[in-house]
């Protein structure tokens, strides 16, 4: 299967420090692939080089088969790459329905209509509702944001992030500052999302890591050190003495 996502050869540095080191990476329809490595790994900046949040020195991002590592933000968008709870901010006021609507509005495009076309805002407050629905959040959708649980934001975000129809979404730690049941609930969207979009996923909690990665890519300073599949390596010598120790 070709790949969605080609990075090769990504560098970005700051003075002296490279925090981006010849990165070759990449994501195919239907794969978690997992990016984990310690703090300070350059795993944050990896991920805002392949939105287009951050410019890199060198090196080239391939999206389905068009080079995209010089477009902004709304142009990486456009071409099917989404950035999960990044995208846009909850508006705490807005009930969940609502900040949903005003995703799939935005992702609609601009419009110069001073009225909306008969329909529209129906329609959107349908698809919104969809989207909340699968994301587990159906019984919420009249709720405003701000009364919601800290996991429910997050599933909030992502349902935000989905009105893109995005081909590539990029998860930076969806589990943070979740419980267990709250976590235990992301794992289980996530690993249903896969079967729509490929995902790249920066995550910190291993238990997840592993129970959802179909590929693991492990980054310290600045550069991959293994990629493969989970058991491989997890078992890779190098990445339990950079990264995993004794918890591997």
């Amino acid at each position: 299967m070709s790949a969605l996502l080609e990075v090769r050869g990504l560098r970005k540095s700051y003075g002296a420090l490279a925090v981006t080191d010849g990165v070759d990476l990449d994501a195919v329809p239907g794969e978690i692939h997992a990016l984990i490595g310690p703090n300070g790994a350059g795993k944050t900046t990896l991920i805002s080089l392949i939105a287009g949040e951050v410019r890199p020195d060198g090196g080239t991002i391939r999206l389905a088969g068009t080079d995209v590592t010089h477009l902004p933000v709304h142009r990486r968008a456009q071409a099917g790459l989404a950035r999960s709870f990044q995208i846009t901010s909850v508006v705490p006021g807005f009930s969940a329905r609502e900040n949903v609507a005003l995703a799939l509005q935005g992702a609609s495009g601009p419009s110069f209509r001073l009225l909306p076309m008969p329909g529209a805002e129906r329609r959107r407050g349908e698809e919104a509702k969809a989207l909340l629905a699968r994301v587990g959040l159906a019984d919420r959708a009249e709720r405003p944001a701000a009364v919601l649980s800290h996991g429910e934001k997050r599933a909030l975000e992502l349902a935000m992030a989905l009105a893109l129809k995005p081909r590539l979404l990029l998860l930076d730690e969806p589990m943070a500052g979740t419980g267990p049941d709250e976590g235990r609930a992301m794992v289980d969207l996530i690993a249903r999302l896969k079967a729509d979009c490929a995902i790249l996923l920066v995550e910190h909690d291993m238990d997840a890591v592993f129970r959802l990665a179909d590929r693991v890519s492990v980054l310290v300073a600045g550069r991959v050190i293994a990629s493969g599949a989970p058991e491989e390596v997890r078992a890779d010598p190098a990445v339990r003495a950079a990264y995993l120790g004794d918890e591997a």
